[in-house]
């Protein structure tokens, strides 16, 4: 993610998102939320359900917030850890409205009661074999 945020800042983007492709409630409105909150903060966060995060807006380039031990990536800690380095780089950070994203057999059950799934992903859900 660092390289990507490099290149996309360096090629003159920005602000920018960063999106898990695994939110499937993520609407055009939390986008919207996050681009507004770096009007006002150097860094938005969309927590995830499961501790880690499912999107990151960056009004410039602050790499250091991906330089997670590699321990931590994929686990309950990423987003508070990625909170504590936004904080010890004197980096103002806006929290947006957790949703669940999509990981594991349990979570998929969950989304399938989300009225705010949408019903193409339902569909596909709904007749996804489970191992």
């Amino acid at each position: 993610m660092a390289a990507a945020v490099t290149d996309a800042i360096t090629d003159g983007a920005g602000p920018l998102l960063v999106i898990g492709t695994d939110a499937p409630t993520l609407t055009a409105t939390h986008l919207t939320a996050a681009f507004t909150a770096l009007d006002d903060h150097d860094v938005a966060l969309g927590p995830a359900l499961d501790g880690g995060y499912y999107l990151i807006g960056l009004r410039a380039l602050h790499t250091s917030l991906f330089a997670l031990a590699p321990e931590t990536w994929s686990t309950d800690r990423v987003l508070t850890a990625t909170r504590a380095l936004a904080r010890d780089g004197g980096l103002s950070a806006k929290l947006l409205p957790v949703l669940r994203d999509l990981d594991t057999p349990e979570d998929a059950a969950a989304l399938l009661r989300d009225p705010a799934l949408p019903a193409p992903i339902a569909e596909l859900l709904q007749h996804a074999e489970v191992p």
